[in-house]
């Protein structure tokens, strides 16, 4: 079987974790199969194509921004030659992150993947939206969509795809008004399984686990204009490690190179990991106790090896979380004794967390493997 992928490479830990959920439940929904995956980074549109095509060429640009310039010319100039890679696949599948966003339709990839490729193989091959979340400004959640060209874009990527999972409910609520016959089903990221597919070691004793902490400046990507006081957010990690230490071993699971280094200028003489691959970031994972996080796919990654956290976010990803069950703070409200608080909450009751999040995982997997079977049968 040769699937298609829509997914990002060298760029976010999170978005590997959807993509290997997804090819993890494609495998047991089809064990009989062999696979051969095609992986197209979204962030670089023109690698969909081959390099002598006419529309690979923009891989000559040396800054990303050129490059994507110059895929949006070339598409449109080009896109009817075909030749894409997804050409002859069986499946092509959006693997998750935000879909629905403010100007989700200015993107790069929204005319050279989506108008120019998958709508037009639509037609033929059977298209999934799987993980598929909403990230808008956490002061800013919008009751509807209101602009038509974000109105139009997602009307049309619904209409391509025989089924689109939601990962969150402010997804459905935005999603559900725009998708008249389109197939909908809000389920967990599939992010929560992809420890399945990298079964860390657990030969640790209790004494010698973490809690885990993951930070970013200001608690996300982006500040949204919500005028987030990063010197705020920094002192109160500073203060709950300062507390968390006092009765337990603490350490920062860093996601890149500039949160390892952000982790590392905080001084704080605890343990920082900057995992080398997905399988090794499950091994360091299994050693945590409990989690703080403001990576939002730590929150569900940690989740699927049975492992509690609060996720301190700014946008509506925090909802993906809340939707395996999980508390979110958003970071204005953040302060180091709740946060300390919430630890010793979670470690009181991490047995019965960990069983509610295996039969949740597993329920989360039948699910999935039900909408592959039933979407290519």
């Amino acid at each position: 079987m040769k699937v298609g992928l829509i997914t990002t490479l060298s760029t976010n830990l999170g978005d590997d974790f959807i993509r290997e959920g997804i090819i993890y439940a494609l495998k047991q929904a089809f064990p009989e199969q062999q696979f051969e995956l095609v992986l197209v980074n979204k962030h670089e549109p023109s690698t969909l194509y081959p390099k002598n095509h006419p529309i690979g060429w923009a891989r000559i640009f040396p800054t990303h921004f050129a490059r994507s310039v110059a895929t949006e010319v070339l598409s449109r100039l080009f896109y009817r030659l075909r030749g894409s890679r997804f050409e002859d696949c069986d499946l092509i599948v959006q693997c998750g992150a935000p879909v629905f966003f403010y100007k989700c339709w200015f993107t790069e990839w929204s005319n050279p993947i989506w108008r120019h490729v998958v709508g037009r193989l639509a037609k033929k091959t059977t298209v999934l939206n799987l993980a598929a979340g909403s990230c808008y400004p956490w002061e800013q959640l919008p009751d509807r969509v209101i602009d038509s060209r974000e109105q139009r874009f997602i009307r049309d990527i619904l209409g391509y795809c025989t089924m689109t999972t939601l990962r969150d409910q402010l997804a459905e609520k935005v999603v559900a008004p725009l998708a008249a016959t389109a197939a909908l089903k809000r389920i967990p990221c599939s992010a929560f399984l992809a420890p399945l597919a990298y079964p860390p070691p657990n030969d640790l004793r209790d004494e010698e686990k973490y809690i885990m902490i993951n930070y970013m400046s200001g608690a996300g990507h982006y500040d949204y204009g919500l005028n987030i006081d990063h010197e705020k957010w920094e002192s109160t990690i500073v203060e709950l490690v300062q507390k968390l230490k006092r009765d337990h071993r603490v350490a920062f699971m860093c996601h890149n190179d500039a949160e390892k280094k952000l982790a590392q200028s905080l001084e704080l003489d605890v343990p920082v990991f900057l995992p080398a691959s997905i399988q090794d970031y499950f091994v360091i994972a299994s050693s945590a106790k409990c989690g703080v996080f403001n990576r939002m796919h730590a929150c569900v990654g940690f989740a699927g090896l049975g492992i509690p956290s609060v996720g301190v976010g700014v946008d509506s990803r925090m909802m993906m979380v809340q939707e395996i069950g999980l508390k979110t703070v958003y970071v204005k409200d953040a302060d180091a004794q709740d946060l300390a608080d919430n630890v010793e909450h979670m470690l009181s009751v991490r047995d019965a967390e960990k069983s509610r999040l295996e039969k949740l995982q597993s329920e989360t997997l039948m699910e999935y493997v039900e909408i592959l079977k039933t979407s290519l049968r």
